[in-house]
């Protein structure tokens, strides 16, 4: 038997519970994490930790690190290994790898896996870009089971339609029963509710031609009699037939009978009118016409309890955060570890899993695995004093890399002495949002059906912060495009201003790039030296690192278009008018300003310079023009010497110095996006590569 290790297909989870998956005819023993799966599936929870009593072992580890399972492994060999693969990227939070589109075949038997282990809220994130095609793909050739992936997905207008397509294209067997050749998996009773609807639409179109053959029995109509009954026996419905007795489709019958040419003879009064040929009187009966309106009728199979179902699996329950008790909301199933949070300005206490903590985060993971370790069986250190244990209260940040160090030499002692590694037991969450700790932990903690769809800004800005603090941002990856909807929102308005550094966490390179460009251009600085919105608010930090330092540059290097004509030509013997003075005092800008002195935009600043008029006064030789001196070349304005009061243009200088501003985006924004990006960019298929193979494959979306 062989067993992936950490860079494999199946790595999830270090430690845990051992699994066989059978994948390409192999046998693989890996293992999973017990909180994660349980958390994921009721049925997995059974398997996990049966009721049965627990051994002294199993309770013991319990005393020390919260639920364990005792059962050795589960047996996972039968299911499908593709769509196992994708649940179990999913419960250990690998969003990143979890693929946007499924084939046929892959939905399928992901349906099949889903309902087998009761786990729709798992899948729920994904089933709209799963399911984006399913008009067109449930309708294609060979894709008749999609009947049971729609149940599973709980899409009623599919089911509908499909259960409606069988009624009309299903034969049945000598018994009357629809039959198909993938009865194995259908949803309970569709298959007896669309036999009854297909045996009743059968009745409907067999009393077309028969109930006309009643009605013309009589002598006079034997040609109608006759070419109806004649039509009636090649199709094999003659003698009279009853509907479990026909084994064809509905559609088949109707195309049939829709076939028939039944023709009538005209009545006895007709035939004695004079002047009438009467042959002309003949006509045939429109049985097609009947046949259609029968077909357009037919009583949709779908019953209640598959209505009630479908529902089910659509509509999850979400937990109501504003009748919910605080402690209840923080309190999380498997939790062994407690927590201190301040919501919605109190403090609450909860409990997390260490299990799934350490999957989302090795931020999170650092402290929750912190052991303490006892000397030998006397609890005491070589110096026989007591030992001093490890505050079971970590702050909430990354450790340093002194203490990271140490707690590897002690994991390794432990290790070596067979010492207990012994998780913390409260962690301190009060600096963060609570409203944004809490989605982060429902995730971590697959309570997707508490996420939103949308999120208020400031709730984003501060999961931009949290993502940003314990390197999780791979946690929210399902739920960005919803939660990214207006990112494109100018960021001066009042309540997006810090956009900038939500593109920044998530790696929306071409919105940062945008807002980036926008803002060194349209930012103020108040005189503490914040950066303020043209509306003079401040644009509160986090702030991405190295941009402010390219507007600084850009300040100076217009202010020098002024500051370095007057000092140019001051030196010479060029007399400037006194309306300099008043022109650069107008624009704010005399006595001079050093950088740091101008906290206007560089948009108002550079309207104001190119607005501004230096007048010179000058005896100018025809070869020392100012038009031409820069080019070296003889003046053809004048050919003789003047003197002239002329003054100076500053609007193409303007724009040459702000096109002259240096790309704002930074080489590390650029890794640390691209970084981002690739966390919470989704595999474009089922490519069954791990790790950063998948990403080698496919690079980003």
């Amino acid at each position: 038997m062989s067993e992936y290790r950490d860079n494999s297909l199946f790595a999830f989870y270090s430690s845990g519970v051992n699994v066989t998956i059978k994948h390409e005819n192999e046998i693989f023993t890996v293992k999973v994490s017990s909180h994660a799966m349980s958390l994921a599936s009721p049925v997995w929870e059974k398997f996990l930790f049966p009721p049965w009593p627990k051994n002294q072992e199993t309770e013991e580890l319990e005393k020390q690190d919260g639920r364990v399972s005792s059962v050795p492994q589960i047996d996972f060999s039968d299911d499908n290994s593709e769509a196992l693969l994708v649940l179990l990227r999913i419960v250990h939070q690998r969003f990143e790898e979890v693929p946007v589109t499924l084939s046929y075949d892959q939905l399928f038997n992901m349906a099949i896996l889903v309902d087998k282990y009761n786990c729709i809220d798992l899948v729920q994130p994904w089933l709209a870009t799963w399911l984006a095609n399913e008009k067109i793909d449930s309708k294609a050739p060979g894709h008749e089971r999609w009947l049971f992936i729609a149940w599973v997905f709980g899409r009623k207008n599919i089911f509908e339609d499909l259960a409606l397509q069988m009624v009309k294209e299903v034969g049945a067997d000598m018994g009357g029963t629809a039959y198909t050749s993938w009865e194995d998996y259908m949803p309970g009773e569709i298959i007896e509710s669309i036999s009854a609807v297909r045996l009743a639409t059968i009745g409907k179109l067999l009393d077309i031609p028969y109930l006309h053959i009643e009605q013309y029995e009589k002598p006079t109509n034997t040609i109608f009699y006759g070419s109806l009954a004649r039509g009636l026996q090649i199709a094999g419905l003659w003698p009279r037939k009853s509907p479990e007795e026909v084994h064809v489709s509905v559609d088949q019958l109707a195309s049939t009978l829709s076939g028939f040419q039944i023709f009538t003879i005209p009545t006895e009064n007709y035939r004695n009118r004079r002047g009438h040929n009467y042959h002309s009187a003949c006509s045939d009966l429109d049985i097609k016409r009947e046949v259609s309106k029968i077909l357009s009728s037919i009583t949709c199979p779908v019953l209640d309890s598959h209505y009630r179902h479908m529902e089910a699996q659509k509509v999850s329950n979400p937990t109501d955060f504003a009748t919910t008790n605080s402690t209840e909301l923080f309190t999380f199933k498997h939790g062994n570890i407690d927590i201190q949070v301040t919501y919605q300005g109190k403090l609450v206490t909860g409990k997390v899993s260490s299990d799934c903590m350490r999957l989302c985060s090795k931020v999170w993971g650092n402290p929750l695995l912190v052991p303490f370790m006892k000397h030998q069986a006397k609890g005491e250190n070589s110096e026989g004093e007591k030992e001093c244990t490890t505050d079971p209260r970590p702050r909430n940040q990354p450790r340093k890399n002194e203490e990271g160090e140490k707690q590897d030499m002690t994991t390794e002692n432990n290790k070596q002495e067979g010492n207990p590694r012994i998780p913390v037991k409260e962690v301190d969450f009060q600096d963060d949002d609570g409203e944004a700790l809490l989605l982060l932990l429902s995730i971590t903690h697959l309570r997707y059906s508490d996420i939103p769809a949308t999120l208020s800004y400031k709730t984003l800005l501060n999961i931009a912060v949290l993502c940003n603090r314990y390197d999780c941002v791979k946690l929210v990856g399902p739920w960005l495009v919803g939660w990214l909807s207006e990112e494109k929102k100018p960021w001066k308005e009042a309540e997006h201003k810090n956009w900038l550094y939500i593109a920044w966490v998530f790696g929306r390179d071409e919105v940062f790039s945008d807002l980036v460009d926008k803002m060194v251009r349209e930012a103020e600085i108040a005189d503490d030296s914040e950066c303020l919105t043209s509306a003079r608010e401040k644009v509160s930090e986090p702030m991405p690192p190295g941009i402010l330092e390219v507007r600084t540059e850009a300040i100076s290097n217009l202010l020098n278009l002024p500051y370095g004509t007057l000092d140019r030509f001051e030196t010479r013997i060029t007399s400037i008018c006194s309306e300099r003075d008043n022109s650069l005092r107008k624009a704010a800008l005399w006595p001079r300003k050093r950088t740091e002195d101008i906290h206007i935009s560089i948009k108002e600043l550079a309207a104001k310079i190119e607005n501004i008029q230096i007048y010179r006064e000058e005896h100018v030789p025809y070869y020392d023009c100012y038009k031409c001196s820069e080019y070296n070349t003889a003046c053809h304005h004048r050919n003789t010497d003047y003197y002239n009061c002329s003054t100076f243009n500053f609007k193409e200088l303007v724009t040459e110095t702000l096109a002259a501003i240096p790309s704002m985006i930074l080489e590390s924004h650029r890794r640390h996006m691209e970084a981002q990006k690739q966390m919470v960019t989704r595999c474009p298929q089922n490519c069954n590569k791990p790790n950063d193979n998948h990403r080698q494959t496919h690079g980003t979306l």
